[in-house]
């Protein structure tokens, strides 16, 4: 899943960022299935051992669930419920491959040069003027 419009974030998250995380391609994918197929459990018995609705369950394991409206505390009982060491196991954010390089190199600049790239400068100075009205 990616964020695209404003349909994809609950109306609590902040306008700044809502644009912020629209501005480049970034993707969720849960592997919440692939879990379960390997433990041979079901929705339902992982909503017995979790607490987690069953509805719930099934939008992340067919990555269908905005993932702005997980709650940490989810992954965290999947994670120990399932057995599983690494949150990777249970989901994957990614860059996609296109922006790979550019944030390589601005989050290396930056570090060199303790200046933020001038992208995201832009978006802090717009942000500024957006907080001060």
């Amino acid at each position: 899943m990616q964020f695209t419009s404003e349909k994809d974030f609950k109306k609590t998250v902040p306008e700044i960022t809502r644009e912020l995380v629209k501005s480049e391609p970034i993707t969720v994918t849960w592997h919440l299935k692939e879990r379960m197929k390997e433990r041979e459990i079901s929705i339902k018995e992982l909503e017995e051992l979790t607490g987690i609705q069953g509805h719930t369950l099934s939008r992340y394991a067919n990555n269908r669930q905005s993932f702005n409206t997980v709650n940490i505390v989810h992954i965290i009982a999947l994670m120990i419920a399932l057995r599983l060491t690494d949150m990777v196991e249970l989901l994957t954010i990614t860059a996609d491959i296109e922006i790979t390089p550019k944030f390589k190199a601005q989050s290396k600049e930056w570090k060199e040069v303790k200046l933020p790239p001038t992208e995201i400068f832009e978006i802090m100075k717009k942000n500024r003027m957006l907080n001060s009205k």
